[in-house]
């Protein structure tokens, strides 16, 4: 049997007494000439080919809606997902919940198979129900055994184990005692309700934990039937809310907690409760509007009551706000606690950090403001271990990600070296770029003690976060010149030039281009003992007579000689080559030339001409 709520208004007090009435009274689905989701009312247009509601048992206003099939899919953390499936429909002052489970595998038994049936029915049924502010329709849940066309197929198992929407065991750690509240928590995801409780399978964007049927088997809760109100909502064409069924009438004076929404012009929203006396003169279905002095509106709608409890009155609980910009849900700071302390107006709060001036909201006619999701830009630098470091901003929603100023994270950079990210100071608002963007402005590069400019610079480097930002200076494309991802060090190009001293006292001049810091300007570089080195007892050296950051050479590497100065006949000769092509391609000591004379042996090592290599000497005698 199900109980329906019967409204009766008088004197401007609702009165709600319940009535046993069987489902068989619910009147068919049969097509009619009136669109089926009208409210139809008494003395007016009616279906002929319904049957009609026993006079005067549900007012003067009867919704009636043909019971649809509803499907739908849920994502939840990871690694849960599932279809849901059930049918709802209006008829006979009720709405109507038809659940179909298929149970497969080892057979219950009666016993059992009642005991979930009627734990589910039992728990769900005529908890809450639906009003338009003057009638009300119980919500019910009806489960039927069937072995076809299941809105669910559940595996059961004789065994001990931990129950899932899917798999039900005869032995659980809960005891036998507690079969239909576990039934009746199986069913919420069958309704498409996530899990309350650390570790299911929560609401992956904005989790909600509770001791509640749907954390810790508690009461069913108004926020498990939403679904059900927006589809009644939806197919009525009404605007609705839902309040405790079959409940006496409050006394004036009794504290209860009414559930209301606020909606800015924007349509933004958030809700809550205000918890405030019977006769105060909140009721479910009332809206008003308000007006800050600034000329900024909102709307207030009182969505629902709660039964008495022993609270203060005027205090007033924001449970939830609604961006419509970011289409984001977020709980606000200290939403377990009061808001606001006189009624609703009084209530003001901040989203996620009350540091930052965007994330304020108040619903106060004396000045209404709509917080804002804004994004968190994060200045970082990444350090590499041999000094080169770059610096940019990542952006991320400071809401959802880990960032926060004095965040490190390591990573191990292409020379094997430890490398680390670190966010050096944060700033929010609504800025252009998207979260997970990454931009570099400068990159500093230890060998020439040069800070420099990435190509691009103002474009992302990056999209997911850090660690994906990769870029160049100088030049796009060219290998050494790369940076980025915790990885890749950039290295400048640079021009050398340098002369090579043999022990005898002759040398040759040139350039090198090879990668900055490679070489020093004075420095001297010996190599092993040259041709030279027996007779005179010195060891021959290139020595570093200027340099010249270049950035980018497509030369590197290449060796250019000048000029050769043979010291016996205290004379400077031209090489083959003419600084006009490169005499090595290995960097010092991969370079060789002769003089031009009489021997055209040129390259052969026999050429008294042939020098080169930091070893060969010319001999022009």
């Amino acid at each position: 049997m199900r109980r329906a709520a019967i409204i009766w208004v008088f004197s401007g007090i609702t009165v709600l007494l319940i009535c046993l009435c069987s489902p068989s009274l619910a009147p068919a689905a049969v097509p009619g000439a009136v669109n089926p989701y009208d409210v139809i009312a008494s003395g007016g247009a009616s279906v002929p080919t319904s049957p009609a509601a026993p006079a005067g048992l549900y007012g003067t206003s009867i919704i009636y809606i043909p019971t649809e099939h509803v499907t739908g899919y849920v994502v939840a953390t990871a690694p849960f997902r599932w279809d849901y499936a059930y049918d709802i429909g209006v008829s006979g002052g009720q709405v109507l919940i038809d659940l179909d489970i298929q149970l497969t595998g080892y057979d219950p038994g009666t016993a059992l198979k009642t005991q979930w049936e009627t734990g589910i029915e039992g728990i769900w049924s005529d908890k809450y129900g639906i009003t338009d502010g003057t009638y009300g329709y119980p919500i019910n849940v009806d489960v039927h055994w069937v072995t076809a066309n299941a809105d669910q197929v559940v595996e059961v198992f004789n065994s001990y184990g931990y129950y899932d929407m899917n798999d039900w065991y005869t032995v659980t750690d809960w005891g036998p005692d507690y079969h239909d509240e576990m039934a009746a928590h199986e069913a919420g995801h069958m309704f498409g309700l996530f899990d309350e409780y650390l570790g299911g399978a929560t609401d992956p964007v904005n989790p909600y934990y509770s001791s509640d049927l749907m954390g810790y088997l508690g009461p069913v809760q108004e926020r498990y039937y939403n679904r059900f109100l927006s589809w009644v909502e939806d197919r009525s064409g009404q605007d609705l809310s839902l309040e405790i069924a079959g409940a006496s009438p409050p006394p004036p004076d009794a504290v209860i907690p009414y559930n209301f929404k606020f909606t800015y012009s924007n349509g933004d929203y958030y809700t809550g409760t205000v918890w405030a006396k019977a006769g105060y003169g909140y009721s479910p279905g009332d809206t008003w509007q308000v007006t800050d002095p600034y000329g900024s509106t909102g709307t207030y709608r009182i969505t629902g009551a709660g039964p008495a409890g022993d609270q203060t009155e005027g205090l007033v609980y924001v449970a939830s706000y609604y961006d419509r910009e970011s289409r984001k849900t977020v709980t606000p700071l200290n939403s377990g606690q009061p808001l606001g302390s006189n009624y609703l107006g009084s209530e003001a709060g901040y989203l996620i950090d009350e540091t930052v001036p965007q994330y304020y909201f108040t619903g106060s006619g004396q000045g209404i403001y709509e917080a804002d999701m804004v994004t968190g830009k994060y200045a970082f630098t990444f350090y590499y271990g041999n000094g080169d470091y770059y610096t940019g901003a990542v952006y991320a929603d400071p809401a959802a990600f880990k960032y926060y100023q004095g965040y490190t994270e390591a990573f191990t950079d292409e020379n094997g070296l430890s490398g680390y990210y670190k966010i050096t100071g944060r700033e929010t608002g609504k800025f252009k770029p998207k979260p997970g963007q990454v931009f570099v402005d400068g990159y500093y590069d230890n060998e020439s003690s040069q800070v420099l400019t990435p190509v691009s610079n103002t474009r992302a480097k990056g999209s997911r976060y850090l660690g994906s930002e990769t870029g160049y200076i100088y030049k796009s494309g060219v290998s050494y010149l790369k940076f980025g991802g915790g990885y890749w060090e950039a290295d400048p190009a640079a021009k050398y030039t340098f002369s090579f001293y043999y022990g005898n006292g002759d040398y040759y001049d040139g350039w090198v281009y090879a990668f900055a810091g490679d070489y020093q300007t004075g420095g001297s570089y010996f190599l092993d003992n040259n041709e030279t080195t027996p007779a005179t007892g010195n060891q021959g050296y290139y020595q570093i007579t200027g340099t010249e950051l270049l950035g980018y050479t497509r030369y590197l590497g290449q060796v250019f000689v000048t000029n050769y100065y043979d010291a016996e006949t205290l004379a400077l000769y031209t090489p083959a080559s003419q600084s006009r092509r490169a005499a090595g391609r290995d960097g010092l000591g991969s370079e060789y030339d002769w003089i031009v004379g009489p021997d055209r042996l040129r390259k052969n090592t026999l050429s008294p001409y042939y020098f080169g290599g930091g070893f060969y000497e010319a001999d022009l005698q």
